[in-house]
């Protein structure tokens, strides 16, 4: 949200009336309105927040009853700043998660304390611990009333994601080029619109039942493309 209104500031600002399509309307600024952008975009956005998320805590200032989730999408520059984000959350005394997304580049900010990167980094230390550490508390590990307490204590709230880097032209033309002689030696039916998308969208088809699903192959050619593929992949992306 906080990008997308950025966006549109942008637009504004460089393009004024001509960012909308068709006849242009101009409308006078209601009372406390800074312009005539802000009042109608908040609005599209509130609507549909508080219908879908009435749960969630946006990290805007926003304070649905009850919020049982903060989603943090991005580190905050420090830990007093995550603290005041993810404790929107729980206010009414429940058990409340907080999550937070962010990869290597977020926390190579300048402007993220060292604090920050360490909660992030961290792999063997209970959050909750690290938390109370940081702002001199008592060890949370000793705290038995804690349902669910992180990552770290229960494995089963882990959220990590690994991300296959996209192909560049030439390993997707030695890739297609290994399908085209695969299909060949084993005598598959199958057009070369077919093994195109085979060659472009590797990672994909690395998993057999997605070949199934877009072609019509038996099961037993789906699986040994399926492995070919995810051979050639771990050979290109070594290189």
């Amino acid at each position: 949200m906080d990008w997308v209104g950025y966006g549109i500031e942008v637009a504004w600002k460089v393009l004024g009336d001509d960012m909308y399509a068709g006849e242009k309307k101009t409308r006078k600024p209601e009372s406390g309105e800074k312009n005539h952008l802000h009042q109608p975009v908040n609005q599209s956005f509130r609507k549909p927040t508080e219908n879908s998320y009435s749960n969630h805590s946006t990290g805007n200032g926003s304070r649905p009853p009850p919020c049982i989730t903060g989603d943090t999408c991005w580190p905050p520059k420090s830990m007093e700043a995550y603290i005041q984000q993810t404790g929107r959350a729980g206010r009414d005394g429940t058990q409340a998660t907080a999550v937070l997304f962010w990869n290597k580049s977020d926390i190579g900010r300048p402007d993220v304390t060292q604090a920050v990167k360490d909660y992030c980094r961290n792999c063997d230390n209970c959050r909750r611990s690290l938390i109370d550490s940081y702002f001199g508390f008592g060890s949370a590990s000793s705290d038995k009333n804690v349902p669910i307490c992180c990552d770290i204590c229960d494995s089963n709230l882990k959220n990590d994601w690994s991300f296959t880097p996209p192909l560049n032209s030439l390993q997707i033309h030695a890739i297609r080029t290994a399908i085209q002689s695969f299909v060949k030696i084993q005598k598959i039916q199958i057009s070369s619109m077919c093994v195109e998308s085979l060659a472009s969208n590797a990672s994909y088809y690395v998993n057999a039942e997605n070949i199934l699903k877009e072609f019509k192959l038996s099961e037993t050619i789906a699986n040994a493309l399926s492995s070919t593929i995810s051979q050639l992949l771990e050979i290109q992306i070594s290189k």
